[in-house]
């Protein structure tokens, strides 16, 4: 038997018992009895849940017991004897007696539960840490949204970075796309603002599907896969972004689990991410 969890601050408790055999009655009867036992002595206060989990399952007839606490507890207190008097502390025997006996007969059976493999599973691809331990890909990936026509708040620096390069690039001012002029530089900052908001639709979409801080390193690759570029010289801020974003895009990563569904725009968009957050500058 292995303890996969028994907390007593959120007091729920999870025992996967290793067995060749779906688990019966009577593989339990003693994981019962102390609970019952050291909850009673005031080891720990008893949990408001405890589940059994072994890989061949909960047999049909434990499932059913389960199912029914007072007839679980009924059967809990005949196989006392048998499976729980000398089986819950190797220091004595605990009796079913006195006030002990109260004790179990009051105790709320509803706590213990059983859960079958397949339902374990099916919780752990909610996880954040399913993908990286047993893999099997992201589920389709919704399109991003385009980006609305006014500059939004949280894309304010690397908009204004952009503006800065074009002006480094035209040898003018430069306050807004409507100042650029050229159909090309034009059309440049629409496709830096589309790859900026894929960038940011990509954040959102596998933030609750990979482990904490898993979006963070994809940012960090391709910032330590592109600053030397970054650092080249150029004629101006203009060549300099489209550089870094091309080296970006160029880029062999393999080791993030992101990596696979990051497509190019995305790649693009991450280096407006590292511009926004001012890890980027693309003028001097």
């Amino acid at each position: 038997m292995l303890t996969l969890r028994c907390s007593i601050t959120d007091r729920e408790g999870y025992q996967c018992k290793h067995y060749d055999n779906p688990l019966r009655p009577s593989d339990i009867y003693g994981e019962l009895g102390k609970v019952l036992w050291f909850s009673f002595s005031g080891e720990y206060k008893a949990p408001r849940r405890y589940t059994f989990i072994a890989p061949c399952g909960i047999g049909t007839k434990l499932n059913n017991l389960l199912m029914n606490p007072a007839k679980l507890k009924l059967e809990l207190i005949a196989n006392w004897e048998k499976h729980c008097r000398a089986e819950i502390t190797s220091t004595q025997e605990i009796l079913l007696e006195g006030r002990f006996l109260t004790y179990v007969n009051a105790f709320d059976f509803t706590i213990f539960k059983g859960k079958q493999p397949l339902a374990l599973i099916d919780e752990h691809k909610a996880s954040p840490y399913h993908l990286s331990r047993f893999g099997g890909g992201f589920p389709a990936r919704p399109a991003a949204s385009c980006p609305p026509t006014a500059i939004q708040a949280h894309e304010t620096n690397y908009a204004r970075q952009l503006y800065l390069a074009y002006e480094d690039h035209l040898k003018k001012p430069v306050a807004s796309s409507a100042d650029l002029g050229k159909p090309a530089l034009r059309e440049h900052f629409s496709r830096q603002r589309e790859a900026f908001y894929q960038a940011e639709a990509l954040r959102v979409f596998v933030r609750d599907k990979v482990e904490p801080g898993t979006f963070e390193r994809l940012q960090d690759e391709i910032f330590a896969g592109v600053i030397d570029t970054h650092d080249d010289d150029y004629d101006d801020g203009y060549r300099r972004v489209v550089a870094v974003t091309k080296a970006a895009q160029d880029m062999a990563i393999t080791a993030n689990p992101i990596a696979p569904i990051a497509q190019t725009q995305d790649r693009r968009g991450i280096c407006h991410q590292l511009a926004n957050d001012e890890k980027l500058k693309w003028t001097k």
